[in-house]
């Protein structure tokens, strides 16, 4: 998903097969122009968890380290050209806050948020670094129009995302990054699910989009008659399979593959 709101994610089933079939859908994704991310390294923000690292959300660095060092990151060759494995190394740095941040982040915090700890982790910006800001449970965010929303609890505006990329800029830089919340609850992975496999279903589907549409202008679609948008992640949205990620096992989403026009996990 993209800096404006699809549909709303949906609840993802508890069960998924066990082979990762491709999953048929006739749809093309279309180059718009803009520029692809072919390497980057990635830093990890965690905002409210009491633990100084990302226990909180299952160690998500553990699994960017699989996916950049797996056969499924080639995926996005079509996309991005040359080979992508091991391109999109984890930074063994991060920036954290480990007291309460709020139960509620406006769209103008989550990029202060990001100031801060660009600041903090060296300024590092531009198309060879991006960020993932993960939330503690409990904390709601809205996009920038403060009416799509995250909020599983109902408080804050319309519940239509479970996560989203987006990009600012700072000190004439771009700086493009990922808004990771807390997952495993009813509407994106579901309630008690197991965290390390519902934060790295969300997370894998923001990464391969970061990748492959940064600004919003690369690679995308129009479904539903001309009237939404899909980038690589969002036309298989919980289309969920158990299959090996540098040989560990995850239960999370395929991306899209123009070459097969299908969810799948072979590039």
């Amino acid at each position: 998903m993209g800096n404006a709101a699809n549909a709303p994610e949906e609840e993802a089933p508890t069960v998924a097969p066990a082979t990762p079939t491709p999953y048929y859908y006739p749809f093309q994704l279309q180059y718009h122009g803009g520029a692809t991310i072919s390497g980057a390294t990635q830093y990890n923000i965690y905002l409210g968890c009491a633990a100084s690292n990302g226990s909180c959300w299952g160690n998500p660095s553990t699994f960017e380290y699989n996916l950049d060092n797996s056969s499924f990151i080639a995926l996005a060759s079509q996309y991005v050209g040359g080979s992508p494995t091991g391109k999109y190394p984890p930074s063994g740095t991060w920036c954290y806050n480990n007291s309460a941040v709020g139960s509620y982040l406006a769209y103008s915090d989550i990029v202060a948020w990001m100031n801060a700890c660009y600041n903090a982790l060296g300024q590092h910006g531009g198309a060879g670094v991006f960020y993932h800001i993960f939330l503690n449970q409990g904390i709601d965010t809205c996009m920038a129009d403060g009416v799509n929303c995250y909020s599983p609890d109902g408080k804050h505006g319309s519940f239509t995302f479970c996560g989203y990329h987006t990009y600012t800029t700072i000190g004439g830089a771009p700086v493009f990054f990922t808004v990771e919340p807390y997952q495993t609850v009813n509407g994106c992975y579901g309630n008690g699910s197991n965290i390390i496999n519902a934060t790295a279903n969300v997370l894998s589907h923001e990464t391969f989009e970061l990748i492959t549409d940064p600004a919003l202008d690369a690679w995308y679609g129009v479904l539903f008659n001309n009237t939404a948008s899909a980038e690589i992640g969002d036309i298989c949205n919980f289309v969920l399979f158990t299959f090996p990620v540098n040989s560990v096992d995850y239960t999370i989403q395929l991306e899209y593959s123009n070459t097969y026009s299908a969810c799948t996990v072979s590039s």
